[in-house]
């Protein structure tokens, strides 16, 4: 470049660059930079025109000698005012040795067309660069003062080893990479790294208690015993059937599990009269379920009938609510339109009824009705009732159900139909059909989306600690 003249105005060394110094040798990936800043002017000593210029950057191992060791060759850098700056093994990669040892080392540089300038510029450590360098004879000064050491190689670590900051990396080379931890002598850890990952934990007796193995091929296996091998608990992805997971015996009960299936039963060695102006409660369950799902309320009884030779007809039913008439299709017809005799006679009944609901507890009721237009003298009974209510976490299919009118309104958004002529309720109203399965998928749906919320506020939360520890980085 003629009438130009280049003045190298400083030479510094990046973060990156002291971390290449130390590990070039063992992780050749570390970002081994140099960042050189100068300044173009012309003959006056003023800086040249805003523009990019091409300039070529040369490492030699002598002054004035043909041994080049490295060049970025000829890249544009942008120049304002005279100042540019450009990062050497950013486009060329450094070669890792060519600062591994006490050679000298030289920067030679071109512009444009012109030849290099002269005289080559030594490269010179900065002041934490020589403190690095003393490293090696480091363990013999710590020694003598007894404070804790670690040779660059062959020797063990004298004392305790701090990573510092957010965690850092213990990298283990060779035939095992296997890592133990101790303490006084005992084991109290335990990695291997042989073919697969594996995590021995140890108590405070050094007896082994814990196993976690990433075992290759079969997937994981986590095994935690007692010292003396008793109650085992064995968790593993090759196991199939009860062999996956294997707990001491009775290690999870009822209360312990959120949605197994459960029971409640009663039963009554009681006859009771039936009005026949209102439903009566003859007997009650009431159960409590841990978590949404169907209910299944059945119950059977006798129907004790006598006292007329005309008509004598019962109703019986499954209901939430006390009182109120009769609920087609749940209720049970029992009795007869006419008797030979008055004498006493026996009628079998079942009745059953299926509900979804969320988790809590509720109260059902096996109800009975006599027939306002039973004969005269006509009595009506329900004999030894029993009822009991089964919980159901799940369904397999359609669970269509009939609700009265006035239950409706628990089936927002569910799709409702009008039963066909001839099942109205007795004192008034429209019966619906339902398909209950509706009510469990979005209450599946709506535990799906907390899911989602909550591995995204999970995701944020790791975020946010990944931004804090590149901050402290």
């Amino acid at each position: 470049m003629q009438g130009k003249r280049f003045l190298v105005v400083r030479l510094i060394l990046t973060l990156g660059m002291i971390s290449f110094l130390f590990c070039s040798a063992a992780q050749a990936e570390a970002p081994n930079l140099l960042t050189y800043q100068g300044r173009l002017t012309d003959d006056n000593g003023n800086p040249v025109a805003d523009d990019s210029y091409l300039i070529k950057i040369k490492i030699y191992g002598s002054e004035s000698g043909d041994d080049s060791l490295w060049s970025s060759g000829f890249r544009p850098v942008d120049v304002t005012d005279g100042l540019f700056e450009y990062q050497l093994g950013s486009v060329v990669p450094l070669p890792v040795d060519i600062f591994a040892d006490d050679t000298v080392r030289y920067l030679g540089i071109t512009v444009g067309a012109g030849s290099e300038m002269t005289p080559r510029k030594r490269i010179l450590s900065n002041a934490y660069a020589m403190s690095a360098r003393e490293a090696d004879l480091a363990d013999t000064a710590l020694a003598v003062r007894g404070e804790p050491y670690l040779k660059k190689e062959g020797d063990t670590l004298k004392g305790t080893l701090d990573l510092g900051g957010y965690g850092g990396e213990i990298y283990l080379s060779g035939g095992s990479g296997n890592l133990r931890l101790k303490e006084g002598g005992d084991l109290r850890v335990q990695m291997y790294g042989v073919s697969y990952g594996s995590l021995y934990l140890y108590d405070n007796s050094a007896t082994r208690t814990a196993i976690v193995d990433a075992r290759s091929g079969s997937g994981g296996y986590v095994h935690l015993d007692m010292p003396d091998g008793s109650n085992d608990i064995i968790l593993s992805c090759s196991g199939t059937g009860s062999s996956s997971a294997i707990f001491p015996d009775d290690a999870v009960d009822a209360l312990e599990m959120l949605n197994e299936p459960g029971i409640t039963y009663s039963s009554k060695n009681a006859m009771k009269p039936l009005p026949s102006d209102e439903m009566i409660d003859v007997d009650t369950v009431r159960i409590t379920i841990p978590s949404a799902g169907y209910i299944l309320v059945q119950a059977k009884a006798y129907a004790y009938l006598y006292g007329t030779t005309g008509q004598n007809i019962g109703y019986a039913q499954i209901d939430e609510t006390e009182g109120g008439g009769v609920i087609y299709p749940y209720a049970c017809l029992f009795g007869a339109t006419s008797y030979l005799t008055t004498g006493g006679r026996y009628f079998p009944l079942f009745v059953q009824r299926v509900y979804y609901k969320s988790a809590g507890s509720y109260t059902f009721r096996l109800e009975g009705l006599a027939f306002s237009g039973n004969g005269s003298g006509a009595a009506t009974y329900i004999n030894n009732p029993v009822i009991s209510a089964v919980f159901y976490p799940t369904s397999y299919g359609s669970v269509a159900s009939a609700v009265n009118f006035s239950e409706t309104g628990e089936f927002e958004d569910v799709k409702v139909e009008t039963l066909p002529d001839g099942n109205e309720v007795e004192k008034g109203g429209t019966v619906y059909t339902v398909n209950l399965q509706e009510l469990e998928l979005k209450a599946k749906e709506a535990r799906l989306r907390a899911q989602e919320a909550y591995i995204e506020q999970l995701e944020a939360e790791r975020e946010l600690e990944q931004a804090r520890r590149e901050t402290h980085e």
